[in-house]
């Protein structure tokens, strides 16, 4: 028992000498801070802003920002010892920029918007970035998410009408990818009674060269709203429209090309509109016509066509099945296996459609199909081990046995993330539920089992 509080003395001692002479290491703070009570973590993250190793100085700026959010009462002292940090870096520095955007994030969350918001665009025109790798708009869309969710819509689209640096953001398809899906669909699962005609549109501003985008947006409005006609009519008289490309148009110029040349676009809007609405044969009708005019840009396809995709997959439950038409027609298309679409991105669109067949107890397609992805099994990789534990159900679904055992031992064995308990005992489950019944008459009672069985894969 000496030998030990000696040690623990030794332990404690060499922490608070590496805290004294500003040497500890982000691990050090970082485990200080989790032994400390949550309403203390809020000083120490202050306190490391003065500390000499950067990492430690930019962790503290992330925990201040987060644990000032549960204190409203100490944002203004935390904006003030943030202020003192940003006057001790050198301007254009990785340090620099991380309590460049803090600040920002906190003004925002205070009484002072406006300022905060012109701080968020300066900083973007400059490029600047997170050391975590976000950009400055995906910082100002947090601070507009967690402080005026309404107006991150409305800031993100603005700022590209408004400002070079931004326009990127409406080009190549984006207004599917950034305005609508991104933002606009989280604001109506979050809000019942939120309206995007009422509650957006107004907002938006006009450019005059680039109406259309204006027009685009409505468009997209609607289809957030269920007015999937109204949506898919409007988005015709854009494609319409775009057939003249405005005077200062220089085809030359790639981006310029498909800045203006929505009409690339327009059967991708109309194929989201569609599949929200559950309109399949329209879906894919407008899915083939996005196809044929992007048809030398595969990864481009893939990458629009799969957010539609990702975005179904986060819906409620009753959307679900709907992902595999647009997974089926990628796969139909042989995008998967195009040279020009990764590898990563491919095995994405056979694990999704695996899911989708799963969902349908098609089990023939689920074997199939997952016998693809784990051709090139990875223990670490979602897709694997999603596949993996499809392919077992399926083997139970058509009652071999062994196979299914086989499946399952082998996702217990193998898979990274079967260390847990909740996931080992989900395996468990299955691998239970795939032992050979055995033999004899089939009773009432077993007919009931199987059902349970099959209820329980919902």
């Amino acid at each position: 028992m000496r030998f030990l509080s000696v040690l623990l003395t030794a332990v404690l001692v060499a922490l608070w000498a590496t805290a004294a002479f500003g040497q500890r290491t982000r691990e050090q703070y970082e485990q200080e801070r989790e032994a400390l009570p949550y309403v203390d973590r809020f000083d120490h993250a202050k306190n490391g802003l003065a500390d000499s190793v950067e990492s430690v100085v930019t962790q503290s700026l992330r925990d201040l920002l987060e644990f000032s959010l549960e204190l409203p009462g100490r944002t203004e002292e935390a904006l003030e010892a943030v202020e003192q940090c940003l006057s001790h870096s050198s301007e254009g520095t990785p340090l620099h920029q991380d309590a460049y955007y803090t600040r920002a994030w906190l003004l925002h969350r205070g009484n002072d918007k406006a300022y905060a918001s012109s701080l968020f665009k300066e900083g973007i025109s400059k490029g600047w970035r997170m050391q975590d790798g976000r950009s400055g708009m995906d910082v100002f869309g947090e601070a507009l998410w967690e402080n005026d969710p309404v107006m991150f819509p409305v800031e993100t689209f603005n700022y590209a009408m408004e400002e070079p640096s931004g326009q990127g953001y409406l080009r190549e398809g984006d207004q599917l990818r950034i305005f609508a899906l991104n933002l606009l669909w989280p604001l109506r699962k979050k809000s019942h009674d939120f309206n995007a005609a009422d509650d957006i549109l107004p907002y938006l501003r006009d450019h005059a060269n680039e109406k259309h985008h204006r027009l685009i947006a409505e468009a997209i409005c609607l289809m957030i709203d269920e007015r999937y006609d109204e949506s898919v009519e409007l988005l015709r008289l854009v494609d319409d429209s775009l057939s003249a490309a405005p005077e200062n148009y220089d085809p030359a110029d790639a981006k310029e090309a498909f800045r203006y040349n929505e009409e690339l676009n327009i059967p991708l809007y109309v194929a989201a509109a569609r599949t929200l609405q559950g309109d399949r044969g329209q879906a894919r009708q407008a899915m083939e016509e996005f196809y044929q005019r992007n048809v030398s840009r595969p990864e481009y396809v893939t990458r629009r066509l799969m957010k539609i995709a990702y975005t179904l997959e986060s819906a409620p439950a009753s959307l679900h099945d709907r992902m595999i038409d647009i997974t089926g027609f990628m796969l139909d298309k042989g995008l998967p296996s195009s040279e020009k679409v990764s590898r990563s991105q491919a095995r994405h669109i056979l694990d999704m459609h695996v899911g989708g067949c799963f969902r349908q107890r098609d089990w023939a397609k689920v074997k199939q199909y997952a016998d693809w992805v784990l051709a090139d099994y990875r223990p670490d990789d979602d897709a694997s081990n999603n596949s993996l534990f499809c392919l077992g159900s399926a083997h139970r679904g058509e009652e071999e046995y062994e196979e299914a055992e086989a499946a399952f031992v082998r996702l217990m064995n193998e898979a990274t993330f079967a260390s847990s308990s909740t996931t080992r005992m989900r395996i468990s489950s299955g691998l239970h539920r795939s032992a050979r019944p055995a033999p004899g008459p089939r009773t009432g009672a077993s007919r009931d089992r199987k059902v349970h069985v099959r209820r329980g894969l919902d």
